[in-house]
């Protein structure tokens, strides 16, 4: 169950479900690989721009062959561009 923290609190969900001292592993959170929006290695800009866009996301993990090779970002793309 979910109990609310007082407003002001200043703690989301995650923090409170892994604060210290919960004994919480980072696996009991995590989502699984599989159920992650991410793009492969070979995607183009323009794909990633358009998942960006398309679910209000500014950061994809890059994923080759099941594991995961780095995070792409919105800034990533942009600075080039300045």
């Amino acid at each position: 169950s979910y109990c609310a923290e007082p407003p002001g609190s200043g703690l989301s969900l995650v923090e409170r479900r892994a604060a210290p001292g919960s004994g919480r592993s980072v696996a009991s959170i995590m989502a699984p690989l599989e159920g992650v929006l991410h793009v492969s290695i070979n995607a183009s800009v323009g794909d990633i721009v358009d998942l960006f866009f398309a679910h209000n996301m500014r950061h994809l993990p890059v994923i080759d062959r099941g594991r995961l090779l780095g995070i792409i970002s919105a800034r990533d793309l942009l600075l080039p561009l300045l």
